[in-house]
């Protein structure tokens, strides 16, 4: 009797609504730093330094997974210095965004009450 009730008050619509945000977020970093990297391979974008690691070992590219991967969130065995950055400066770009917009919500939520 307890789980019925306790899934009756579960926000499913919130929670849905927030774990497709994230992965939203999560495909739109991947899709910019593979964006990075066809840039470069264009030639239109500078390298600073080819490959910072490489682990195509461990998990290559070219496995049934690292394709998966690739294809999902970008997944690159041996980015170059510019995607690790722009792939950085992405989600340091978005919790900064994110707690801006939080930030903004509550002081009008506050100027409401008050």
């Amino acid at each position: 009797e307890l789980l019925p009730r306790a899934l009756y008050w579960f926000r499913w619509g919130a929670a849905w609504t927030w774990v497709t945000g994230v992965l939203l977020l999560v495909f739109a970093a991947g899709l910019f730093a593979h964006g990075i990297h066809e840039f470069q391979e264009a030639g239109l974008l500078f390298t600073l330094q080819e490959h910072v690691w490489d682990i195509n070992h461990i998990l290559s590219d070219a496995s049934p997974l690292g394709q998966i991967l690739k294809t999902l969130v970008g997944y690159n065995a041996n980015p170059s210095l510019e995607e690790v950055i722009g792939y950085v400066a992405y989600w340091a770009f978005v919790l900064v965004g994110l707690r801006w917009v939080v930030d903004r919500r509550i002081a009008r939520l506050e100027a409401v009450a008050a």
